[in-house]
C-alpha cells in the first residue's frame, strides 16, 4: 500500500510539473501576437512576422500583379480584406491560411483605393485616393451599397478609423500645399460631423490605447497624437521615420510606425514619444499595420 501511494504521488507531481496535462500550452497559444504589414509593390500582398521580437515567419498572402496593396481589414466572416491602388480593387484572402478568395469590388467607384474599415453594420467602407468621398460595400456579395459620407467633399480620402464614440474618422489630403484634415462623420449614417483636426498630408489614423488618435503624415516625416476627446495636439513622434504611413499598437502597448521609404517599421515608447528601436526592416514599401492575436490576422 505504502509502494502504491508513493507511486501514485511521484506520478501526481509529474502531471502538476508538465502543466496539467498541456493546458499551459493552450493557455499560451492566445496569448501570442503577431505582426501583419501590407508592404506594397513588392509581390507580396501581406507579410507576417512575430508580434514580439519581430522576426519574419512568412508571406502571408501573395499577389499575382503589380497591385500596389495600401490598406487592410478583417471582414465579419474572419477573413482579410486588402485595397489595391494599381489594379481599383478589393482583394479577399482566407484569414487563417492567406489563400486568394476572390475580387470582393472591382469598379469605376473606386479609383485607387486605400483606406478600408468595417462600418457598423459590417458592410465595408473604402476610401481612394482619387475620388472625394467613402463608399459602402457589401461584405459578402461585393454589390456596391453606395456612397457612405456626406455633407463634405474631401481632397483624396486615405486612412480611416472608428473612434471611440463610434463615429468614423477620415484623413484627407492629397498634396503638401494644401490643406489636410482628419474630418469626423456619423459611425452609422455618413453624416457630415465636423473638422477634427488639421494636418498636412495625413494618411494612417488609429485611436490607441489611451482614447487619442495617431495620425501620420509622410510630408512632416512624424505621427501626431491628437487628444481623442479635443483633437488638442500632445506629442510628436518623429526620429528615424521616412515617409510614415500605417501605426498600429503592439502586445507592450507601444506604437509601431511603418517608415515606407526605408523599408523599416519603427516602434515607439508611447508614454515618451522616444524611439525604442527599429523592429523590422528589410521591406519594400510598408503601408499598413496590423496586430492580431495568434497566427491569423482575424482570429
Amino acid at each position: 500500500m505504502k509502494n502504491n501511494f508513493l507511486f501514485i504521488l511521484a506520478v501526481l507531481f509529474a502531471f502538476a510539473a508538465c502543466g496539467g496535462g498541456g493546458s499551459s500550452s493552450d493557455d499560451k497559444s492566445p496569448k501570442e501576437q503577431r505582426l501583419y504589414v501590407v508592404d506594397g509593390l513588392s509581390g507580396s500582398e501581406v507579410v507576417e512576422f512575430e508580434g514580439k521580437t519581430g522576426e519574419f515567419i512568412s508571406v502571408f498572402s501573395e499577389n499575382t500583379a503589380d497591385s500596389s496593396p495600401y490598406s487592410m481589414v478583417c471582414s465579419s466572416d474572419k477573413n482579410l480584406l486588402v485595397s489595391e491602388q494599381l489594379t481599383n480593387q478589393v482583394v479577399e484572402f482566407d484569414g487563417k491560411t492567406g489563400a486568394f478568395v476572390k475580387v470582393l469590388f472591382s469598379g469605376s467607384e473606386i479609383s485607387g483605393p486605400t483606406g478600408l474599415a468595417l462600418g457598423s453594420n459590417n458592410n465595408v467602407l473604402v476610401s481612394s485616393k482619387s475620388l472625394e468621398n467613402v463608399i459602402e460595400i457589401n461584405s459578402q456579395t461585393g454589390d456596391l451599397v453606395g456612397t457612405f459620407t456626406s455633407g463634405i467633399s474631401m481632397s483624396a480620402p486615405f486612412g480611416l478609423a472608428y473612434g471611440p464614440n463610434g463615429n468614423l474618422f477620415v484623413a484627407s489630403g492629397r498634396y503638401d500645399w494644401e490643406p489636410g484634415a482628419v474630418y469626423e462623420f456619423d459611425g452609422d449614417t455618413g453624416a457630415y460631423v465636423g473638422k477634427f483636426v488639421d494636418i498636412t498630408q495625413p494618411r494612417g489614423l488609429k485611436f490607441g490605447p489611451n482614447g487619442n488618435l495617431f495620425v501620420a503624415s509622410p510630408y512632416l516625416l512624424s505621427v501626431y497624437e491628437f487628444d481623442g476627446s479635443t483633437g488638442e495636439e500632445v506629442k510628436v513622434f518623429s526620429t528615424g521615420l521616412d515617409h510614415p504611413h500605417g501605426v498600429a499598437f503592439g502586445p507592450n502597448g507601444n506604437l509601431f510606425v511603418s517608415s515606407t521609404k526605408s523599408g523599416e517599421i519603427v516602434e515607439f515608447d508611447i508614454e515618451t514619444g522616444e524611439k525604442a528601436g527599429t523592429f523590422v526592416s528589410g521591406l519594400v514599401n510598408p503601408f499598413e499595420l496590423l496586430f492580431a492575436i495568434g497566427n491569423s490576422p482575424c482570429p
